[in-house]
């Protein structure tokens, strides 16, 4: 069910995953606005719905912070002196949810 189908970006289809579903976090409803970000490891992409984007911030190596316990997908904390974010590794998506080439 977190794989909510396919999508048409410049030619290239990718498969769209809903992390809410990931985290069991009930979804919200999608629709033509709903936004994605493209993740890519070794050129193996996929689409990943998300709320809001409000900037792109570039970080420092040595900002991030690891986390243990937190779950499979998040591997650091990195913060900007007001705000925590969490850093995702995609790769255990990719490997759960397409298939090897």
């Amino acid at each position: 069910p977190e794989m909510l189908g396919l999508a048409n970006r410049h030619g290239e289809v990718l498969p769209i995953i809903d992390l809410r579903l990931v985290f069991k976090v009930p979804a919200a409803p999608i629709s033509v606005a709903t936004l994605f970000i493209v993740a890519e490891v070794k050129e193996r992409r996929i689409g990943v719905v998300v709320d809001e984007v409000f900037q792109v911030k570039y970080i420092t190596e040595g900002a991030l912070k690891p986390t243990h316990g937190a779950g499979r997908y998040v591997t650091h904390i990195v913060g900007d002196g007001e705000s925590l974010f969490q850093l995702l590794d995609v790769t255990p998506l990719l490997q759960t949810y397409l298939p090897t080439r």
